[in-house]
């Protein structure tokens, strides 16, 4: 953490300033210090927080089922997915095990662009049983050989680095981090590129004065990569956040972002640098409006909590409740499902994107 800290203050001692992207980007990516390359449980009840996979592989096996039916709708003899971010790789493994076990299904490519070499070891480890399906590759090599294929984005947007931007007195402010002798500073300033103002007007967007907002232009670059890699196929993002006419509304004056650290919130993306995870909001209204620029058509948008719902989770509910096991394990299975559906529940606050790409005639 302190070499971390070095680093960026040495960074912010040689440009008098950096901008809050630069900032969160060295926190959660830097090779060396940074959350995501760091040793440490970052997922689950020894972790910083849950996912989805985590709660119940029933999260897993309900994406492979949609999975499965869209192979079936293919004229491809093998299916081919490709994970960004796979976290421990807990989400590939439930995955994989209900393709092969519910539905016969061996012909698989299971591909997984994944920075961190800390978190490669641990998906290589948890995906043994499937290491003839399974490879790591980097997305710059995909979009040199694009190719039909499943995209799937688990919780990665939310943790892109973002631009915080703030309308003060009849001008466009920047968040930028300095620093003093002890500790990192919040410094507002011009705007560092032109495109946080172009986000703005492409899609009407007004602040209230001294309103903060997070503008990702990390995930916009990061969905033309995605689409430049498919020849056809389909796009899965899944997280929280919402459109931008709810996302920016005056009451969320302070904006989205938020710290996770031994599953606590916090709002100080100063506080144990390295330690925690930083994360906001995902505006799902700029990846519906440039995924038509990129050619990805939006099929569906809804909360997570529906689409597993359309999917079957209900009937796995039932089935748990039937289930005449009634020891420890069980009930912590059906608590832990309800949990994707119920008021407050982790699928209240997350939504699922799903855009296709069409081959072209």
């Amino acid at each position: 953490m302190q070499d971390l800290k070095k680093k960026i203050a040495h960074k912010i001692i040689a440009f008098s300033k950096i901008t809050f992207r630069d900032f969160m980007e060295m926190a959660l990516y830097d090779p060396e210090g940074g959350y995501y390359n760091s040793e440490g449980e970052k997922i689950g009840a020894k972790g910083d927080y849950y996912t989805s996979a985590n709660l119940s592989q029933i999260f897993g096996s309900l994406l492979a089922k949609q999975f499965f039916e869209i192979y079936q709708a293919q004229a491809t003899d093998r299916l081919r997915i490709i994970e960004l971010g796979a976290g421990t790789g807990l989400l590939a493994l439930d995955i994989l095990s209900t393709l092969e076990n519910d539905y016969s299904l061996t012909e698989v490519d299971y591909l997984i662009v994944e920075p961190s070499q800390v978190l490669r070891k641990k998906q290589r480890s948890k995906l043994e049983k499937f290491k003839n399906r399974v490879d790591w590759v980097d997305l710059e090599e995909l979009v040199k050989k694009p190719t039909e294929a499943i995209f799937l984005a688990n919780e990665v947007i939310d943790a892109l680095p973002v631009h915080r931007a703030c309308w003060q007195k009849g001008k466009l402010k920047e968040l930028y981090v300095g620093n003093t002798e002890t500790s990192f500073t919040p410094v507002w300033d011009e705007p560092s590129t032109k495109e946080i103002l172009q986000f703005l007007k492409r899609f009407d967007i007004v602040l209230a004065d001294q309103q903060v907002i997070e503008i990702n232009l990390d995930a916009i670059k990061l969905l033309q990569k995605i689409s430049q890699a498919l020849t056809s196929g389909y796009v899965f993002i899944i997280d929280y956040g919402d459109l931008n006419d709810h996302l920016y509304l005056p009451e969320h004056k302070d904006g989205t972002l938020r710290c996770f650290y031994k599953h606590r919130v916090n709002s100080d993306p100063f506080s144990c640098i390295g330690e925690q995870d930083i994360t906001s909001d995902v505006d799902f209204s700029a990846l519906i409006d440039y995924g038509l620029e990129f050619g990805l058509e939006t099929i569906r948008f809804t909360r997570q909590a529906d689409y597993l719902i359309k999917l079957g989770l209900l009937d796995k509910l039932e089935e748990l409740l039937k289930d005449s096991n009634q020891d420890l394990k069980s009930f912590k299975s059906r608590l832990a499902l309800k949990n994707f559906f119920v008021p407050g529940g982790i699928s209240d606050h997350f939504k699922v994107l799903i855009q296709k790409k069409a081959k072209k005639d």
